[in-house]
């Protein structure tokens, strides 16, 4: 058996066949497990009918219909140069899509936020706002976060839906230049004067000014449309702050894009 290689010429034949049982298996296990556990809208949460196709993951008609609202022009109370552009209301779809995101580590809801994300991208584009990516190429800069809190959540879920965003556009690309110190106190229960004393001095550049690596940042986005993305706004600090980092590493902010404004 050996010398004649007959074993050898099995082996392909017995790993495609084991392929497709893992397959079915893998199949089975999640027939059962919509059995048990119903679809749900990421969105709204709710299950049954009114999940388009009948998996988890899947938006219903109503969230979808609220996500694919045009992105709107708003002026945060917090002292911002750039325009800030809105893609919703904190609230019904655009809320439980982040707090999926956030909250319950859903990687279905942060590529929903990422596709948000591009469609607002691409509205502004089509209205004038910004240049089209292939023509001006877009750079993305994810809000600042604490580390720790990302470990927590498994990964930042402005940053993935921003690597998202881009792997579905062609001219665009990720950086993330910011982060936010790990003595920050969560500013959810703070005011709007408190927010801005919590962050200020608390928003740190990921890049050494003078680095080789600053320079080719600085190279990237002369030429670039520079756009700071976030989950959330409620008062515009964390934007406010962050331009100004960014404004000391020599990068001009162009617009600031929020998936909600609270």
């Amino acid at each position: 058996m050996e010398g004649d290689g007959s074993v050898y010429r099995r082996k392909p034949e017995l790993g495609a066949f084991a392929d497709r049982a893992l397959r079915q298996v893998q199949h089975l296990v999640g027939a059962v497990g919509e059995l048990l556990v119903p679809p749900q809208c990421p969105g709204c949460g709710r299950s049954g009918e009114c999940v388009e196709h009948g998996k988890s993951g899947d938006l219903c008609p109503q969230c979808k219909a609220q996500l694919q609202q045009v992105p709107r022009r708003f002026s945060p109370r917090a002292s911002l140069r750039a325009p800030a552009w809105t893609c919703g209301p904190y609230a019904g779809a655009h809320r439980g899509i982040i707090l999926s995101a956030k909250e319950r580590g859903s990687r279905r809801a942060r590529e929903i936020m990422g596709a948000v994300v591009g469609a607002a991208l691409g509205n502004l584009a089509a209205v004038g706002e910004i240049m089209p990516p292939l023509i001006t190429p877009i750079v993305l800069i994810p809000a600042p976060t604490r580390r720790g809190s990302a470990r927590r959540r498994g990964g930042d879920p402005v940053t993935l839906a921003c690597e998202f965003a881009a792997a579905t556009m062609r001219g665009v690309e990720v950086l993330s230049l910011v982060q936010t110190q790990a003595s920050t106190t969560d500013s959810a229960e703070l005011g709007a004067s408190q927010r801005r004393a919590n962050l200020s001095g608390r928003i740190l550049p990921n890049v050494t000014a003078g680095s080789e690596k600053h320079a080719q940042l600085l190279k990237l986005c002369e030429s670039a449309t520079v756009v700071l993305v976030d989950d959330v706004a409620t008062t515009g600090a964390t934007a406010s702050e962050t331009e100004l980092v960014l404004a000391s590493l020599g990068v001009r902010l162009d617009l600031v894009l929020v998936v909600s404004r609270a």
